[in-house]
């Protein structure tokens, strides 16, 4: 009785743990590729700098200009 249920059993056993090792190479190649995705969707600093000080300085050029309207204002008010 080699085809018995514990024969059948233990073979759908074997095929589970090979389907189950398949499964894990696959999901240890999707992690590897969303990381390779998501570092070509980061900015290093190099790329960042020339942005960074092109918006701190049209800020600190707008809050100046808005400073020196306010002190304006006030010097006209006062005379």
């Amino acid at each position: 009785m080699t085809s018995g249920p514990e024969v059948k059993l233990a073979l759908i056993e074997q095929k589970v743990e090979q389907i189950e090792k398949r499964l894990d190479g696959c999901a240890s190649v999707a992690r590897v590729e969303q990381i390779e995705k998501r570092e070509e969707d980061y900015v290093t600093k190099e790329q960042l700098y020339p942005i960074k000080s092109l918006v701190y300085g049209g800020t600190g050029l707008i809050l100046t200009s808005v400073l020196t309207a306010l002190v304006a204002l006030v010097v006209k008010g006062a005379s």
